[in-house]
C-alpha cells in the first residue's frame, strides 16, 4: 500500500481532537511533569560549559551526565512508557481506560530497550567498522561515513514503527518487532521520510518562535521568573508535540499495518 501523508495528517489530527481528555492526562503525567522536574533540577548545559578547550569541555560534559545520568534515564523511560500508552489509548479496540493503557505502556517497556539494545549493538558495529576504515585509508574512511550516515536514515525510517508495533499489534519479541515494522514500511521510505522532515521543520519553527517569546518573558521576569517560564514551556511543548507525534505514528500505522497471524508471532524476552 502506498503511504497517503494527507490521509496520515488527518486521520492524526480527527485521533488527538476525540481522545484528547485522556491523552492530556497521559501526557501530562508523562512529558510534562518529567520535562518541568528537568528543567527545575537540571541547570541549563551551556551555563556548565565554561571553556572552548576540546579536552576540558569533554571533562565538564562527563561531569554533567555523571550527575544527572539518573535523571535523563528516569525521563526516557517515563517517554517510552507515555508513548506506548498513548498509542494504546488510540488504537487499542477494546477502549482501555487510563490506567490500563499505562500498565500497558509499562509492559512494553522491557521489549523496546531490547530492540534499542539490539540497534544500539548494530550501530556500534557500524562505528567501528568506519573508525578503522578511516584510519587505514581517510578517503575510504570519508566514503563509508556518508553512507553509513545515509544508512541510519533509510534504518530509522523503516524501523519508525516500532512503538506501534509493540503497543497495538502486542509484539513482545524485540526482533520480531523489529521485523515487523521493516515489512510495514517497505515500498514508503521516501514518502514517510519526506513527512517526518516536513514534520520535523514545523515543530522547529514552532519551536523558534516560542524559544524567543519565551526569551522576551523571561528577560521580564527575572532569573527565577526565566526558569519558571522556560520549564513550564518546555513541558507544554513536549507533551503536546508528543502528543501529535504520536497520533502521527499511530495514523501511519493503521495505514501500512496487514494482518499478522497472532499464533505464528514469537513469544517475547
Amino acid at each position: 500500500m502506498k503511504f497517503d501523508m494527507s490521509a496520515a495528517w488527518s486521520e492524526a489530527m480527527a485521533m488527538v481532537r476525540a481522545n484528547r481528555e485522556v491523552l492530556l492526562v497521559v501526557a501530562g503525567i508523562f512529558f510534562f511533569l518529567p520535562a518541568v522536574l528537568q528543567g527545575f533540577v537540571m541547570p541549563p548545559l551551556q551555563d556548565l560549559l565554561t571553556t572552548s578547550d576540546p579536552e576540558a569541555m569533554q571533562q565538564q560534559l562527563g561531569a554533567f551526565y555523571g550527575r544527572y545520568g539518573w535523571l535523563f534515564l528516569l525521563v526516557v523511560l517515563a517517554q517510552i512508557a507515555g508513548t506506548l500508552a498513548l498509542l494504546v489509548l488510540l488504537r487499542d479496540q477494546r477502549r482501555p481506560t487510563v490506567g490500563e493503557a499505562i500498565r500497558q505502556g509499562f509492559v512494553g517497556l522491557l521489549p523496546v530497550l531490547g530492540a534499542y539494545l539490539l540497534l544500539g549493538v548494530a550501530m556500534f558495529v557500524a562505528i567501528v567498522v568506519v573508525v578503522f576504515a578511516s584510519l587505514a585509508a581517510p578517503v575510504a574512511g570519508a566514503v563509508l561515513s556518508l553512507i553509513a550516515a545515509v544508512g541510519l536514515v533509510y534504518v530509522m525510517t523503516r524501523l519508525s514503527l516500532l512503538l506501534p508495533v509493540i503497543a497495538i499489534e502486542q509484539l513482545r519479541n524485540p526482533l520480531a518487532a523489529l521485523r515487523r515494522s521493516w515489512a510495514e514500511t517497505r515500498g514508503n521510505v521516501g514518502r514517510l521520510l519526506v513527512f517526518f522532515l516536513l514534520l520535523f521543520v514545523a515543530y522547529m519553527v514552532v519551536l523558534l518562535v516560542i524559544g524567543m517569546i519565551t526569551s522576551a518573558l523571561g528577560m521580564l521576569l527575572g532569573e527565577a521568573g526565566a526558569l519558571i517560564v522556560a520549564s513550564v514551556v518546555s513541558g507544554l511543548i513536549a507533551a503536546i508535540a508528543t502528543m501529535i507525534f504520536t497520533a502521527v505514528q499511530a495514523a501511519v500505522h493503521r495505514q501500512l499495518a496487514e494482518p499478522a497471524p497472532r499464533a505464528a508471532e514469537p513469544t517475547g524476552l
